[in-house]
C-alpha cells in the first residue's frame, strides 16, 4: 500500500513539473505525518526504492526537506540513499514555497560538500545540487547571498583545491565552474594556466570538457605531468573537437598556437604529447 502511495506522489509531482515548467510541489496537511514517517523509515531501512522515495519526500515541502536533510547528514543511512537524498534536494520548491529557507538548504549542501568524513559521492552530488539551486535562484532573480553565482564559483574552486586528489569531487567542482558562465570558466582557466602547483594544473585539465584552448597551451607546459594531462584531455574528448574550436580562433591566436604546437612536436621527448601536437597541427594548417 505504501509503495502505491509513493508511486502516486511521484506521478503527481512529475505531472505538476511537466505542466508548469517549474519546480512545484504537492501540498499536504499535517495529517500526512504518518505517511512521511513511513516513507522515511522505508527509505532508511531499504524497504522502499532509494531512487524515487526521496522525490516523494520533496512533495511534503519544508517537512520533506527536513527529512531529506536528516538522512543526508546522517552516517546511519547507506551512501546510495544519502546520494539520492542530495540529488532530490534539487527538486525542492525554493522559489514559491515561503516555508523553505534557501539559505539553510545552501548551508546544508555546503556542509556535505566540505565534510571529509562524508563519502566522495555525496560530496560531489552536494556540489552539483548547490550549482543547480544557485542557477534556479538566479533565473528567478532571488537574492540569496550564499547561493549567488559568484559565491558558488568561489566555493567550487575551494572544494577543487581541497579535494583535487579525489577524482569524483574534483570533476564535480570543475563541472560546476564550467556551468557558472564566463566567470566560472575564467576561474577554471586560471587554475589550468596560472596556478603555481603543477598538480593543480594537471587535475584541472583532466576534469575540463569546455575550456579547450587553454589545454592546447598546456601541451607546452614546463611540467611533464601537465603536458601529459593535456595530451590525455585531447585524447579523451577527441582531437577533432579541439581542432574545430581552434579553427574558430582569430588568425593571430591561431598563428601563435601553430607556433607552439610546432615547438612541442619538435622538442618534447614524450611520444604521446608529440603525437597529439602533430595531429592538431595537421588539422590547423590543412
Amino acid at each position: 500500500m505504501l509503495l502505491l502511495l509513493l508511486l502516486s506522489l511521484i506521478h503527481e509531482l512529475e505531472h505538476q513539473h511537466t505542466n508548469t515548467h517549474r519546480y512545484s510541489r504537492c501540498r499536504f496537511s499535517s495529517s500526512n505525518d504518518d505517511t512521511l514517517e513511513e516513507l522515511v523509515r522505508g527509505l532508511e531501512s531499504g524497504h522502499l526504492p532509494h531512487d524515487i522515495t526521496p522525490l516523494a519526500l520533496v512533495s511534503f515541502g519544508a517537512r520533506g526537506l527536513d527529512a531529506l536533510t536528516k538522512i543526508a547528514v546522517s552516517n546511519a543511512a547507506s551512501s546510495t540513499v544519502r546520494v539520492s537524498c542530495v540529488v532530490a534536494m534539487r527538486r525542492v520548491d525554493i522559489v514559491d514555497d515561503t516555508s523553505i529557507d534557501p539559505s539553510e538548504l545552501v548551508r546544508v549542501l555546503q556542509r556535505l560538500a566540505r565534510d571529509d568524513v562524508t563519502c566522495p559521492r555525496v560530496r560531489a552530488e552536494a556540489l552539483r545540487s548547490l550549482c543547480s539551486i544557485a542557477r534556479r535562484l538566479a533565473m528567478n532573480s532571488a537574492n540569496v547571498p550564499l547561493a549567488n553565482i559568484e559565491s558558488v564559483i568561489e566555493f567550487a574552486r575551494d572544494c577543487f583545491l581541497r579535494d583535487r586528489d579525489v577524482k569524483i569531487v574534483r570533476d564535480a567542482a570543475v563541472r560546476v565552474l564550467e556551468r557558472c558562465g564566463a566567470s566560472g570558466q575564467l576561474k577554471l582557466v586560471e587554475l589550468i594556466l596560472r596556478h603555481e602547483s603543477a598538480n593543480v594544473r594537471a587535475c584541472a585539465i583532466r576534469g575540463t570538457s569546455k575550456c579547450l584552448a587553454p589545454v592546447i597551451l598546456c601541451l607546452a607546459d614546463r611540467n611533464r605531468s601537465v603536458r601529459r594531462a593535456a595530451a590525455g584531455c585531447v585524447e579523451r574528448l577527441g582531437w577533432k573537437r579541439f581542432a574545430d574550436v581552434l579553427r574558430k580562433r582569430p588568425r593571430v591566436q591561431r598563428s601563435a598556437l601553430i607556433s607552439s604546437l610546432r615547438e612541442v612536436r619538435g622538442c618534447d621527448d614524450d611520444g604521446v604529447v608529440k603525437d597529439v601536437a602533430r595531429r592538431l597541427l595537421s588539422a590547423l594548417v590543412e
